[in-house]
């Protein structure tokens, strides 16, 4: 009785599991983690705990009733806490904000560029996107801004605002007891009516790795966490979006090393992005069912379908549309596999927003 009255202390509808989670926290003695979440606007708190069920993904056989393995598991109610912690840290629902750079040094050049490109920006309320924009290269350091432009449904030239770099977020702690941490190349787009539209966002996936099958990460990298599904133009900003950002990877991490079971070189890493950027999963599950001993002649056999002496074959590959048909023929065909004919937009060579 007393877990259900001090569950009823959490604003929000709770599921089953969201209600399981949030007793285990309860009859825990967490109470210091617990009066965090009481701080969490109505509604968010629900959402936390998908967050902190997302950190067991995939479940394995024994954790299909996840709230039974974390109350029986040998140390899993231990693991569980841990992972409550890690996404509380830096959480903006628990107060977080980023502490700016403040030395002039690095502040005056921000302000300077910004003031530099701002005529030539074509947004109509500029006061807003100056704020917002000087607030996010201050806080996160690491994103860096630039022009761009971007041609509307009508054809019209618009010069909008863009950041690209890194973020940090979490994934458990070392041997020493600190929080690893790991880093997501990013990319934020004002558009036009920005606050009143919200940002677009993508991760910039790198060569070496592809995106998880994740919740708020669709396969061409756009982001849509509940932050930006919820975006209010009056209050919203993107300090808070990218502090949401990287509490979000860390719940799930948004990419994970490209394995097919061998040592694979740079080059043939590329040419295995290709196929998943493009969406032909297929063929990457085709390469992966090789054995390991044909892997390497197989990439051998792709390469040596193409003359002329290419140093960048992937690079050759994307530059046109014509090449990724090829390509994906050439692929199909050595695997013994149909090629489709649907390629799906990558977001380095046609960024498309939903």
């Amino acid at each position: 009785m007393e877990t259900a009255q001090r569950r009823a202390t959490l604003r929000g509808d709770f599921t089953e599991d969201q209600a399981g989670l949030a007793n285990i926290l309860a009859d825990a003695g967490e109470s210091e983690l617990y009066n965090l979440l009481r701080n969490f606007p109505y509604g968010k708190v629900p959402e936390f705990f998908d967050q902190v069920k997302r950190r067991y993904l995939p479940l394995r056989p024994h954790q299909k009733n996840l709230v039974e393995y974390i109350k029986n598991g040998s140390g899993a109610r231990l693991k569980f806490i841990e992972i409550v912690q890690e996404l509380l840290i830096e959480n903006p629902y628990n107060g977080f904000s980023p502490t700016p750079v403040r030395h002039i040094a690095f502040r005056e050049p921000v302000w300077n560029y910004l003031e530099k490109i701002w005529p030539s920006l074509s947004y109509s309320n500029k006061c807003v996107v100056f704020d917002h924009s000087y607030r996010l290269l201050i806080s996160y350091t690491e994103l860096k801004s630039r022009k761009v432009e971007h041609r509307d449904d009508q054809g019209h030239c618009e010069n909008l605002l863009e950041f690209r770099g890194y973020i940090d977020y979490f994934r458990g702690r070392d041997m020493l007891g600190k929080y690893r941490v790991f880093k997501a190349s990013i990319g934020i787009r004002l558009p036009m009516s920005y606050p009143y539209v919200r940002p677009h966002v993508w991760i910039d996936c790198p060569d070496y790795a592809m995106i998880t099958h994740h919740l708020n990460v669709a396969p061409n990298g756009v982001v849509t966490i509940p932050y930006l599904t919820d975006w209010v133009e009056d209050t919203s900003d993107l300090v808070t979006l990218v502090s949401h950002l990287r509490v979000d990877f860390t719940s799930q991490g948004p990419h994970y090393p490209i394995d097919l079971g061998i040592c694979l070189s740079d080059e043939q890493k590329k040419l295995v992005k290709i196929l998943v950027d493009y969406g032909q999963l297929y063929l990457c599950e085709g390469i992966q069912a090789l054995p390991a001993n044909e892997k390497i002649a197989f990439f051998n056999k792709v390469i040596g379908r193409y003359t002329g002496d290419h140093k960048d074959l992937a690079h050759h590959i994307r530059a046109t549309k014509e090449g990724l048909i090829e390509y994906i023929k050439i692929v199909a065909e050595l695997l013994g596999l149909p090629r489709t004919l649907k390629i799906i937009a990558n977001l380095e060579s046609d960024i498309v927003f939903p």
